[in-house]
């Protein structure tokens, strides 16, 4: 059998939509939705499609353009999304011949550098291909109530949930908080939120996310109820100056409104507020410490581009949040 690599276009969505559905096994609206949001987008992104001789899509390697800077140096960078093997055609090297060519095509395309967080069973496969797994991206919990999650993990009762009440995005925040993120983070490897990106990263309208603001500070969140607890997930926070009082008056406030069970955030050890969510007692999950942040240098010219650098990502910057 002979396979075909080529550049989707926008008739073939509904295709590729019916493959995610497929492997994931998610609700099909918010896969749509997520996958629209991803690749049909005014930010840039490239997506590969790998066809079977019947021209039936069996593998999808997708990926965003994401604006990645340090120290004033602009950073070429896609961020991977939505990367799938039909389950009827693994183990015949698809995996590795899809991401092979989006890795030739991008650096012909003087492209710098891609980073995705993966999962484990994936890991393997992209070390195969020249990923290198970075330590230090980590999994931040706080336990905001005991007794509800105790009764519910442990005892199997049922918790009186109280609904989200959250700000709904339909401002969007304003520029002095995205200046003041441009000079706090400009000696780490982050992402760059002007105005445009901002708008575009929280436009998925599926996945809910909500600004809570204090005079100093705006935290990007989203709820999710789970096996009967309320989580209250932290995107990032931006703060008008680098202070630990504001981002914890914030984070204090906000857990006022939305009384949720439990908080947790992904997050560098390396950021800029990640000794703050420790100060206010969230926690790493000493059984999967580090989690899977993988990068590929692309080009020879660039093999040193992330030597001796500290990243200021969280889980705003990746495209699970």
């Amino acid at each position: 059998m002979k396979y075909e690599i080529r550049n989707a276009n926008f008739s073939d969505l509904d295709e590729i939509i019916n493959l995610f559905v497929l492997v994931w096994g998610d609700d099909r609206k918010l896969v749509a939705d997520k996958t629209k949001w991803a690749f049909c987008n005014n930010m840039k992104s490239k997506v590969l499609i790998m066809l079977n001789d019947y021209n039936e899509i069996i593998s999808v390697r997708g990926g965003m353009v994401w604006p990645l800077k340090i120290n004033n140096l602009n950073i070429n960078t896609y961020q991977l999304h939505g990367t799938c093997v039909h389950p009827n055609f693994r183990r015949k090297g698809i995996f590795s011949k899809i991401n092979n060519q989006f890795v030739k095509e991008v650096t012909d395309d003087s492209f710098q550098l891609i980073f995705n967080v993966s999962v484990k069973t994936s890991r393997l496969g992209y070390e195969k291909l020249g990923w290198k797994y970075i330590k230090g991206f980590r999994r931040l919990t706080k336990l905001n109530n005991k007794n509800n999650i105790f009764k519910t993990k442990v005892l199997k009762k049922n918790n009186i949930i109280n609904e989200s009440i959250g700000i709904t995005i339909t401002s969007q925040i304003t520029n002095e908080f995205l200046k003041a993120r441009e000079e706090q983070f400009k000696n780490y490897l982050h992402t760059v939120y002007d105005e445009a990106f901002f708008k575009w990263r929280l436009s998925n309208k599926e996945e809910n996310y909500q600004l809570y603001r204090t005079q100093k500070c705006v935290v990007v969140y989203k709820v999710k109820y789970d096996n009967n607890l309320k989580e209250l997930i932290i995107g990032e926070v931006f703060l008008l100056e680098q202070k630990y009082a504001y981002f914890h008056q914030a984070i204090k406030e906000l857990t006022k409104i939305e009384k949720q069970d439990l908080t947790y955030t992904y997050i560098f050890n390396s950021h800029p507020y990640y000794k703050y969510y420790l100060r206010l007692f969230f926690a790493p999950n000493p059984f999967n410490y580090n989690l899977n942040f993988g990068t590929r240098i692309l080009g020879e010219s660039n093999q040193d581009l992330l030597k001796n650098k500290k990243w200021g990502v969280s889980f705003l910057d990746i495209d699970t949040f």
